[in-house]
């Protein structure tokens, strides 16, 4: 079972996946290293100083490979919710100001910044990831005033608790518009 672990830069992705893979051991993948190592990028986009990812090629993989997996796998990457392949998406948020404060300190691009607080202030990854999947197979948390800790423990009992629906992670409880926009 592949869960994707999602969300806008910044919101914690990465440092949750390793303490998921070292405190509660769960099998890890990168989607990123995935693309790297097998040659699923189509092109870099200099303007944004991104690549862009054959996301087809990537869900072909993983279905390929991962799909008849039992026990659930973390599928760690902002684009992650995009594919078929994956049962369950965890969506981490974090408030967009935090979020700015993040990624000041990783020394992004004034421009890169704008462009990943405007995603989380608007939702971006959220809608992207309803367009793919249903609703109660999104869950979404929130990042901004919880050590990295608290949010893999929170996983790890949304996992072991069968992802059954709760309000408290019930899609569409976040909402920066009014913080951020003023």
């Amino acid at each position: 079972m592949i869960i994707a672990l999602t969300g806008t830069p910044g919101t914690g992705k990465t440092t949750i996946a390793q303490l998921l893979k070292t405190t509660y051991h769960y099998k890890i993948l990168s989607q990123n290293q995935i693309a790297l190592e097998h040659d699923f990028i189509l092109d870099h986009d200099s303007t944004r100083d991104s690549k862009n990812l054959d996301l087809d090629a990537l869900d072909f993989y993983l279905q390929k490979h991962y799909q008849e997996t039992r026990e659930p796998l973390i599928l760690d990457g902002h684009a992650s919710h995009l594919l078929d392949s994956v049962f369950k998406v965890i969506i981490l948020r974090c408030q967009p100001q935090e979020l700015k404060a993040r990624l000041e300190r990783r020394d992004w691009s004034k421009e890169k910044i704008l462009e990943n607080t405007d995603a989380e202030a608007l939702d971006l990854i959220l809608c992207q990831a309803t367009e793919h999947h249903k609703e109660d197979d999104l869950f979404e948390l929130d990042t901004t005033h919880h050590i990295p800790h608290e949010i893999a423990e929170t996983i790890h009992n949304i996992i072991q608790d069968n992802f059954t629906p709760t309000p408290n992670y019930k899609i569409g409880h976040i909402d920066w518009s009014e913080d951020y926009f003023i």
